[in-house]
């Protein structure tokens, strides 16, 4: 095929650019026992530039991540953040309201421009049933997770932190608040860094855009989320982020036992007042799925 530009000039005979035809993806549904709905904090320390990420000490290379859990049934889905944050981190962790494009609509008995919708969503497969190849979509559930912005106002680790945890991988975790720069190549496995106040690929320097990542591994897609949130949470001064996520919570509970409405937030608020003696009720049964992602 010839690939000569168009003639330059007046001529009419000079050809238009070719239209890009695009094909918006198949709508994709589940039934209720292959999908699992989860949630996911980018928990910051705004004063220190830190972000709270977990290790598993026994995983070859070394696998960092962000805390995430399943949703426990009948649970709000920001409880959820909060409580997995706490449970998989150690950390106390406070919903950050701030003014990030959402599409969801704002009820009439809300004000202002701040909210806690989620930051981002991701939705990856992991095995059903472990050590063994899936042969079909029976194999394979649908984990729809929710990324939440948070703030951390009391940087001390739960000295509980890790008793409750059940078997592997959960036994090799270990959490701490890293420089969100460092956060950024840890995540990604080196793939990435930030020069000049910018997300590029290591290799070339290429910006990194939110499509480039999409489709390809959590790490990737966990560091491309942490330097956004971080650009949302550093556009705010330090005490003033840690003030607005406090007195939104008093704010909107003293609003839900007035007008028993939410607007957005969790009827169940762990926040600030977690118990640390707050452990989950996991059923027998239970199985953590963290690390089984497929590739």
């Amino acid at each position: 095929m010839s690939h000569e530009p168009a003639q330059s000039g007046n001529s009419s005979t000079a050809s238009a650019p070719p239209s890009i035809a695009f094909t918006p993806p198949r709508p994709l549904h589940f039934p209720t026992a292959s999908f699992v709905l989860s949630a996911s904090t980018l928990s910051f320390h705004p004063s220190t530039h830190r972000v709270l990420i977990i290790t598993d000490k026994f995983h070859n290379p070394p696998y960092y991540f962000l805390p995430c859990g399943r949703k426990e049934v009948n649970e709000p889905i920001g409880d959820c953040a909060i409580r997995e944050t706490f449970v998989n981190a150690g950390y106390s962790v406070l919903l950050l309201p701030a003014s990030h494009k959402t599409l969801q609509p704002s009820p009439p008995y809300c004000s202002g421009s701040n909210h806690t919708e989620a930051f981002w969503i991701l939705l990856h497969p992991y095995l059903a049933r472990y050590g063994n190849p899936p042969t079909d979509l029976t194999g394979v559930v649908m984990d729809l997770s929710h990324y939440f912005l948070g703030v951390i106002e009391d940087t001390t680790r739960d000295k509980n932190y890790g008793k409750a945890f059940l078997g592997q991988p959960e036994e090799g975790y270990d959490s701490a608040l890293i420089d969100v720069k460092e956060a950024v190549k840890l995540l990604s496995a080196g793939r990435m860094e930030v020069r000049e106040e910018e997300l590029v690929w290591k290799g070339d320097g290429r910006d990194v855009l939110w499509e480039d990542v999409a489709g390809s591994d959590v790490g990737l897609m966990e560091a491309a989320m942490v330097w956004r949130g971080w650009g949302e949470v550093a556009a705010i001064s330090p005490g003033e982020a840690v003030g607005k996520a406090v007195e939104f919570e008093e704010d909107w509970n003293q609003d839900r036992e007035e007008t028993n409405s939410t607007c957005g937030k969790p009827t169940r608020h762990y926040g600030r007042s977690v118990g640390r003696d707050h452990q989950p009720k996991r059923g027998r049964g239970w199985k953590p799925y963290k690390g089984k992602r497929l590739p």
